[in-house]
């Protein structure tokens, strides 16, 4: 069942990365299950958390969305 959840979060990936055009970068989607677990999070980076309830276990999808540094053209000679 896992490998199915990891399955479908890479193609929501892949997904929204095409949505996003070029500029994009997406790390690859993790799942973590059980409790006790501590998350690290990306600092000063908004997080996106969704909570799900199904009749087999809630669940939460959380997303961080960092804007990548623009490029600066290298000076022409």
């Amino acid at each position: 069942f896992v490998d199915a959840i990891g399955e479908l979060a890479n193609m929501i990936a892949g997904s929204a990365k095409t949505s996003f055009g070029g500029g994009t970068n997406i790390s690859v989607p993790s799942i973590i299950m059980g409790g006790g677990h501590t998350i690290a999070r990306l600092q000063g980076v908004p997080c996106l958390v969704i909570p799900c309830q199904t009749a087999v276990g809630n669940f939460a999808v959380e997303v961080n969305i960092k804007p990548l540094q623009a490029t600066q053209p290298a000076p022409r000679s």
